[in-house]
């Protein structure tokens, strides 16, 4: 049989809808080189058994943080944005408009979005499987909240934890938008990213442990606004996601 070139390669991972990464698969960008061993280590138990589907940004987040029971890794809600760097070392969108857009809810702007650290660190696990199918992406995140294992709710949350809240302190909406709630709800930390990729000097700017909790009080970041899966695509809840991967390392 021919081996397949690497065009085809690729084309082939643009069709996949979940990704089970090995520790080595992700490349951790927000990771600072000399710190990436060990947050390959912290995940070491990956080891290719942990799902993570395209679009399900607080499933994937929520279910790393309750599986690793590792007080090192934390369950984060905030915005991210994709981006791409200009020949000056400038942050713009990656899918700009050639006019002004209009929508409050737009790939050209920050959007809700949950990630996790490890050991102080970004690791994003939708924006590696991203990366891995459209090699090149960059993103940048900017905290709202962060999640110690005990603060996650027992079985984790269908959604965001913050809309989750927001929704239940204002009862009786008559058809709520959840699309357009979830924008509001993360509209501080859209701003400030916004403000702060603005106020950038040229070159990348490091995300460090020190810069990430000065943002977000410790306690001890494409939403996820997508269509629903279809019955073909690989889909589980969060709690049996857990309970199987649970099962597959002997945690249970």
């Amino acid at each position: 049989m021919a081996h397949k070139t690497k065009s085809q390669r690729l084309r082939d991972r643009q069709r996949v809808t979940v990704w089970f990464p090995k520790v080595n698969d992700l490349i951790l960008p927000d990771v600072p080189p000399g710190d990436r061993a060990e947050a390959r280590k912290i995940l070491g138990w990956l080891d290719g058994k942990f799902p993570v589907q395209a679009g399900t940004c607080w499933k994937t987040a929520q279910a790393l943080a309750l599986v690793a029971k590792d007080r090192r890794v934390q369950y984060v809600e905030g915005v991210s944005w994709n981006v791409k760097r200009t020949e000056a070392g400038q942050y713009v969108p990656t899918f700009p408009h050639d006019g002004e857009c209009v929508s409050s809810i737009c790939v050209c702007k920050p959007l809700p979005h949950a990630w996790n650290v490890v050991n102080g660190h970004v690791v994003d696990l939708q924006g590696e499987f991203y990366n891995w199918r459209f090699p090149g992406s960059e993103y940048l995140h900017e905290p709202l909240k962060v999640y110690s294992l005990e603060d996650i709710p027992v079985g984790g949350v269908s959604g965001s934890i913050l809309q989750k809240v927001w929704m239940e302190e204002h009862p009786g909406l008559a058809n709520p938008n959840r699309a357009a709630i979830c924008q509001h709800v993360f509209k501080d930390a859209s701003d400030r990213l916004i403000q702060r990729v603005d106020s950038l000097p040229e070159g990348r700017r490091e995300m460090t442990a020190e810069l990430f909790y000065s943002r977000v009080p410790c306690r001890y970041p494409l939403p996820c606004i997508s269509p629903e899966p279809s019955a073909q695509d690989y889909v589980m809840s969060l709690p049996e996601m857990q309970r199987r991967t649970a099962l597959s390392f002997g945690r249970l």
